[in-house]
C-alpha cells in the first residue's frame, strides 16, 4: 500500500450545476425523454470508477449511486459520461451536460462560471509515495518531482510549492491512475491527491 502524508488542506465534493443558476432547458434531451446527463472523471474510487464484469464495463461508485437516487426522485434517467477531469467545467459551461459529480473543490474562481450544491463530503489532501521511500518534507525538500491531476485543487497547491522550491517540478496528468503510476514506476517522488481515493489506490 502506498504511504501517505496528510497535508493541511481540505476538499469538498459538490454537485456542480451548469450555467451558474440561470434558467435553461435540458441540453441533452427533449422533455419527453426525461434524461439528465452527468459528467464525471471515472478514476476516483470509491466515488466514481469503472467496474468490469463479464467483459462489460460500467461506471459505479458513491457519486453514481447518489446521482441515480436524485434521478429517481425527480423522475429522470441519469446518463453518466466519463471524461478527463479538466474537461468537466468547460463541458458544463457549454451546456453539453446538465450536472457533474466529480469531487470538485468549490473556489471563488470556479463559482464565477458554475453553481455548487452544499458540500456533502470533506476530506484531506495527502501525498502518496513508494513503499519504503523516505517521506517527503515539502517544507524544505529540494530537487524532487511530484505529480498531480490536471485541473484539480492539489494541482494549484503543487504549483505554488514548486515555484517556491527551485529545482523541483510539479507535473500535471489527466488521470489519477497515471499520477499513481508515475510514482510506482519511480519517475516521480510522490503524488498529491485526495486521501480517500489515495487509500483506494
Amino acid at each position: 500500500m502506498l504511504k501517505k502524508i496528510i497535508a493541511t488542506c481540505f476538499l469538498s465534493i459538490p454537485i456542480l450545476l451548469g450555467g451558474c443558476g440561470e434558467e435553461k432547458s435540458n441540453p441533452s434531451s427533449s422533455p419527453e425523454e426525461k434524461k439528465l446527463v452527468m459528467v464525471t472523471s471515472a478514476d476516483w474510487p470509491p466515488f466514481e470508477y469503472f467496474l468490469t464484469s463479464d467483459g462489460h464495463s460500467e461506471i459505479v461508485g458513491l457519486d453514481i449511486d447518489i446521482a441515480k437516487r436524485i434521478g429517481e426522485y425527480l423522475g429522470y434517467e441519469i446518463e453518466v459520461k466519463d471524461m478527463d477531469f479538466a474537461s468537466i467545467i468547460p463541458t458544463l459551461q457549454s451546456h453539453r451536460a446538465d450536472f457533474s459529480m466529480a469531487g470538485i473543490t468549490p473556489t471563488k474562481e470556479r463559482e464565477k462560471s458554475i453553481s455548487f450544491s452544499e458540500p456533502y463530503y470533506y476530506t484531506n489532501t495527502v501525498m502518496v509515495y513508494r513503499p519504503g521511500a523516505d517521506p517527503l518534507n515539502l517544507a524544505d525538500y529540494k530537487g524532487v518531482k511530484i505529480t498531480v491531476q490536471l485541473g484539480s485543487a492539489p494541482e494549484q497547491y503543487a504549483k505554488v510549492w514548486a515555484e517556491a522550491h527551485p529545482g523541483t517540478e510539479a507535473v500535471s496528468l489527466n488521470r489519477t491512475g497515471d499520477i499513481i503510476q508515475e510514482v510506482l514506476a519511480g519517475r516521480a517522488n510522490g503524488a498529491v491527491m485526495e486521501q480517500t481515493t489515495a487509500q483506494a489506490y
